[in-house]
Formats: structure tokens, C-alpha cells, sequence
């Protein structure tokens, strides 16, 4: 109904032709599922997040059924700018992580990349949990810890580890992902950084007695 009201507002004000507007948010929440309550888990109710796009020469009702990441989102919206982007400037880096999303709002290509990426290391996880998702096959690499594979079209709430069953497919699914991101690396440096940090916290703490 909120956004409606944003919608409606942009097309009273002769926008709509010229506006995009993106529907989207940065985590979901488990709310019971799995017997877990907020995030921090690559479960669908955590790690799946609404994408609905409107504005020029995107299509209505449309869906596109490959996953794509928030990771896609600055370059669509330098898509969207008509901005190319600039890696010799200093600080930036070379090339963006992402892929604009405008070719598939529009209908005018294929996404490149079929498969989208999730990772984790924070707060109540034992270890770095990695993501990989393409078609209906969800993979987790849990550093240290053995892997999980999803099939979500037969099992969508993720509850039947086929791992054991589908070796080629998890290796399939491992190649990807390492090809993509050194884990143990960035695992190794997550903690590391993790372990720097209470230890200083620990000496402050300490010191105030």
C-alpha cells in the first residue's frame, strides 16, 4: 500500500515516464523458520530478498528467474544514469563486482553471470559461511565444517541436505565459487580480524578495570 502511494504520487507528478523506482531490502528474516529468528543465515527466509523494478522500458508483470545480487544494483543504477564507469580514477577499482540488471528489465539480453553469491561472517556462526545459488541448486561451504546443497524446487524450505548424493553437481557448484573468491583467504582474514579486534576490545575493557 506504501508503495502505491509512492507510485501514484510519481505519476501524478507526469514522472512516470522518466522515473525509476527499485522495491528491494538488504537481508529478509527468518521469523521462526528453521527454529531461527532474525538473520544471519543463508536460508531462503534470511538471504532472499524482494527486486521489483518500474520506470522506462522496463517490462510489465515480467520475471526474470536467473538470481542476480544487490551487488547488481550500482551498476544498474549507473545504467540507468546513462553513467560509464570510470575505473582509472584513483581509488576506484578496476571493474565492478555486479552486472546492470537494465538488459533484463528491458528484454534486451540474457544476464551473463547465471548464478548469484552470498557470504558471511559475522555474529553467531561458528565459521565463514559461503553462498552459491544458480537455477534451483543452492550450495554452502561452511569453512572447517562439511558443505550443504540445496535442490529449492523439490525442497524449498531446505530441509534435506543432498550433498552426499549430488557430488557433481557440489563439485560443480565449489568451482564456481573458488573461481570467483579465494575462501580460505578471505575466512582466514575475517577471523584474523575478528580475533584483533576483541583482543583489543579485552585490553580496553581491562584497563577500565
Amino acid at each position: 500500500e506504501l508503495v502505491g502511494q509512492v507510485l501514484q504520487q510519481v505519476d501524478e507528478l507526469g514522472l512516470g515516464d522518466s522515473t525509476y523506482v527499485i522495491f528491494s531490502s538488504d537481508h529478509g528474516e527468518m521469523v521462526g523458520e528453521q527454529n531461527q529468528v532474525l538473520k544471519r543465515t543463508m536460508y531462503e527466509s534470511s538471504a532472499h530478498v524482494p527486486l521489483i523494478v518500474r520506470g522506462p522500458g522496463v517490462r510489465r508483470s515480467a520475471t526474470v528467474d536467473t538470481p542476480v545480487s544487490l551487488i547488481d544494483m550500482y551498476p544498474t543504477l549507473l545504467d540507468m544514469a546513462d553513467i560509464k564507469y570510470d575505473g582509472s580514477r584513483t581509488g576506484y577499482p578496476e571493474s565492478l563486482d555486479g552486472e546492470s540488471l537494465l538488459p533484463q528489465l528491458t528484454g534486451e539480453s540474457e544476464r551473463t553471470r547465471d548464478w548469484a553469491f552470498c557470504e558471511y561472517h559475522g555474529d553467531r556462526c561458528c565459521t565463514g559461511t559461503f553462498m552459491l545459488r544458480k537455477n534451483n541448486w543452492k550450495y554452502l561451504k561452511h569453512m572447517g565444517l562439511d558443505p550443504q546443497l540445496f535442490d529449492l524446487a523439490s525442497d524449498p524450505w531446505e530441509t534435506h541436505n543432498v550433498a552426499g548424493e549430488m557430488t557433481p553437481v557440489v563439485n560443480e557448484m565449489d568451482g564456481i565459487l573458488t573461481d570467483a573468491i579465494d575462501c580460505d583467504a578471505v575466512d582466514a582474514r575475517a577471523k584474523q580480524y575478528d580475533r584483533d579486534n576483541f583482543l583489543s576490545w579485552r585490553e580496553e575493557r581491562r584497563a577500565d578495570g
